[in-house]
């Protein structure tokens, strides 16, 4: 009886694949097609991050090349002091400007991406070593915004703070910092976080500075910019806190 049953079942699926046959062989060929696309798709994205990296990473490595080269010439030249630094000054600012240029397009193109971040990153420096601190600030916020999430963003966000301590941006600093400070495994929380402090004071926020200062204390008694939040708070509050 059993057996007659299996017997009936298997004839049943089979009349219905027979009858539906161009259904299903259609349902199998979409199946199909997807995983293909899924699969060209992930191909695809892998190489596009690869090229994306490649690209910004030859600038740099030919950016840094040059500057080898030149501080090489340099030592050899007969020229003085002054006009041999004069010369290598102009040549790697010319250097830097078309990197610069080039680095941009990247920047822009894969802006979420690490290739981003390393574009923006580098033109960043450069501003920086210029000291020309509301550039560096922008690339450094583009470099923190591409990276969302990764431990390398507390690094761009570190940065920006420090431009805009430059320019004298106390509010924009803090921001910065307490971004930093909340990214994790970034190995410099502690001394962001003692930053929020010491900009809180000199906003003359002391209740807020104080709360940064503890909070140092009790996540990293044992860091150096934890003993210097101590004998802030000392300075602060006239209270030795063992």
């Amino acid at each position: 009886m059993v057996l007659d049953e299996n017997k009936d079942l298997a004839q049943k699926i089979n009349d219905f694949l027979v009858q539906y046959r161009k259904i299903v062989l259609g349902v199998l060929v979409c199946i199909l097609v997807a995983v293909a696309g899924i699969v060209v798709w992930f191909v695809t994205a892998e190489n596009s991050r690869k090229t994306s990296i490649t690209s910004v990473e030859k600038i740099i490595y030919e950016l840094e090349d040059f500057k080898r080269e030149d501080r090489a010439k340099n030592s050899v030249t007969e020229d003085t002091a002054e006009q041999s630094e004069k010369k290598v000054s102009e040549a790697v600012k010319e250097a830097e400007d078309k990197a610069i240029e080039e680095l941009k397009g990247l920047g822009s193109k894969y802006a979420s991406s690490y290739a981003g971040f390393r574009a923006n990153t580098v033109i960043a420096e450069i501003y920086f070593q210029r000291k020309m601190y509301e550039d560096a600030l922008k690339f450094y916020e583009l470099a923190a915004g591409a990276v969302k999430g990764s431990y390398v963003e507390g690094v761009a966000s570190f940065n920006a703070a420090a431009c805009a301590d430059e320019l004298g941006d106390k509010e924009k600093a803090l921001s910065y910092y307490e971004r930093a400070s909340r990214v994790a495994n970034f190995p410099l929380i502690p001394r962001a976080i003692f930053n929020t402090g010491r900009l809180y004071e000199a906003l003359e926020k002391k209740e807020d500075a104080i709360l940064s200062y503890n909070k140092l204390l009790e996540k990293y008694p044992q860091n150096e910019w934890a003993l210097l939040a101590k004998s802030r708070i000392i300075v602060i509050t006239g209270i030795d806190k063992q």
